[in-house]
């Protein structure tokens, strides 16, 4: 199956789209599988006459590929590397599953090192401003080889900062409202956060904040309802024991993905980072009217802020990631086509629907209480390896359709 489905780089090896044009990775032109047979049988015969006759097509293949291999080169910690060891072996083939090549090696230093240097308030205010015919670069001009946002971290200290304020209000004037008040915004805190880090690593800068927020909104509602009827259907207790946990997972990341799916439709997303943004705003939106519901017991009371903050902190790596996950593999399996029924059976979506389902499921499962915290940082830990693969495969994407642009530029002049 895989021979029609890819075609590998004579250059570096490295595993490409079949119908793709130039290497991923290299940058180095591209044959066809058939072109590929016949050149090499052909240079097995006669090396020094076939290098000869195509030196003039590769010296302008290398004029049109020099600028893409230097991009290649400057990328940092995304870049896909060739190791050897268990974790780049996984890596590796999960960038495979994505639609990219090669392992995945992440700095935390260099990706959150905007976090930690002072911005101005105009450069906060263009990060807003995009999505628009105006303000939407051309794909040439979208940067592929790095991602460092940081206007999140301002967000959420904004969020939390007007929380404190609220428990401040509290001590001197205790009442519902104000208390209430306090435990909602302290609950969707790190959501709204995660929902502005995936707005910023959307380097194609094509979907507005008035489209985030739509989506954020109505689709994080409409997902919960979506869920909830999955629920009923398939007659799921609300147990917690393997069972229940699993039946769970499965019903709210359906619900989630298929809300998802209808704004990919919508927008007509074909590449990763949209899909990731779409699928982080709807089960950002999930995660956070679920925090504020989880601030009432049984029994109409209030939850302590201490579990407000406990649902908001875990929530970095839950609701909203699981969905960017799966939206982001539902983008791939789609790819330039129209998203039909079929695409939720192709196994390049069902890989990673089934990877946040089990995900979700270790989350919930009871068995595992007795872990503590420590259940719940390996999960996020296994949830951002899962989205920095994505980001891997999307910054390859990325330089391939660019060079492919420039290739059909240059061949149309």
């Amino acid at each position: 199956m895989e021979k029609n489905e890819f075609q590998y780089c004579q250059q570096c090896g490295t595993k490409n789209e079949q119908m793709a044009q130039f290497c991923i990775n290299c940058g180095s032109a591209l044959q066809t599988q058939s072109e590929s047979a016949t050149t090499n049988k052909t240079t097995m015969i006669n090396e020094s006459t076939a290098t000869t006759a195509s030196q003039p097509a590769t010296v302008t293949s290398q004029q049109v590929t020099t600028e893409a291999q230097e991009n290649v080169d400057s990328v940092s910690s995304l870049t896909p590397q060739h190791h050897s060891g268990m974790i780049d072996e996984a890596t590796h083939e999960l960038n495979n599953w994505a639609g990219g090549d090669g392992s995945v090696h992440l700095k935390l230093s260099t990706f959150l090192s905007e976090v930690f240097r002072n911005h101005t308030q105009e450069e906060a205010e263009e990060i807003f401003i995009v999505g628009t015919r105006e303000t939407t670069p051309p794909l040439a001009d979208v940067v592929d080889d790095k991602i460092q946002p940081w206007l999140f971290s301002r967000v959420l200290v904004l969020i939390v900062f007007s929380g404190f304020l609220l428990q401040f209000l509290a001590l001197l004037n205790a009442n519902f409202g104000t208390v209430y008040s306090m435990d909602a915004i302290m609950a969707i805190s790190v959501p709204v956060a995660a929902l502005m880090l995936f707005f910023e690593m959307n380097i194609y800068k094509n979907i507005s904040m008035y489209q985030v927020v739509q989506i954020f909104s109505i689709g994080g509602i409409l997902s919960i309802i979506a869920a909830v009827i999955i629920d009923l259907l398939i007659g799921n207790s609300g147990s917690i024991d393997f069972v229940g946990a699993m039946l769970t997972g499965f019903a709210e990341e359906l619900g989630k993905v298929i809300v998802a799916a209808y704004f990919v439709k919508k927008l007509n997303a074909n590449n990763i980072f949209n899909g990731m943004l779409i699928g982080a705003a709807v089960g950002s939106g999930f995660a956070a009217f679920e925090n504020i519901t989880y601030m009432f017991g049984s029994h109409g009371q209030f939850a302590p802020i201490s579990y407000a903050l406990f649902r908001s902190i875990t929530s970095i790596s839950t609701h909203g990631e699981w969905c960017a996950i799966a939206t982001a593999g539902l983008v791939v399996a789609k790819s330039y086509g129209s998203l039909e029924f079929s695409t939720f059976f192709d196994r390049r979506f069902l890989r990673f629907f089934f990877m946040v389902v089990i995900l979700h499921m270790l989350w919930d499962w009871n068995l595992l209480n007795g872990l503590g915290l420590v259940r719940y940082v390996i999960l996020a830990v296994c949830t951002w390896v899962l989205v920095f693969v994505f980001i891997n495969a999307g910054l390859q994407q990325v330089k391939q359709r660019q060079i492919e642009q420039r290739r059909e530029m240059q061949t149309s002049a």
